[in-house]
């Protein structure tokens, strides 16, 4: 579930952001008695560039935390020593 999360999460909070100042650039013109923009209007461009920019950032950071932990070492099996049991690790 958490590499599922990884892998869509950046490119999921884009899009709610900018479905989010859609809903919100609705209710403001419905108040005001405005016309109601379009999906991808020129007001709504600025918050559409901001969500690139999210996307763009958390690609940019799941790339690196992806890059960080990948560890090459050797399996180290569980063993017991004194008579306590020693879980196996990585080294």
């Amino acid at each position: 579930m958490r590499k599922l999360l990884l892998y869509i999460w950046p490119a999921i909070l884009p899009l709610m952001l900018y479905i989010f100042s859609f809903i919100q650039a609705n209710k403001q013109a419905l108040i005001e008695g405005k016309e109601k923009p379009k999906f991808f209007s020129q007001e709504l461009y600025k918050h559409f560039l901001y969500s690139l920019l999210i996307a763009v950032i958390c690609f940019v950071i799941f790339i690196v935390s992806t890059l960080l932990q990948v560890k090459d070492g050797e399996y180290v099996p569980a063993k017991m020593e004194n008579g306590k049991l020693i879980k196996g690790h990585k080294s």
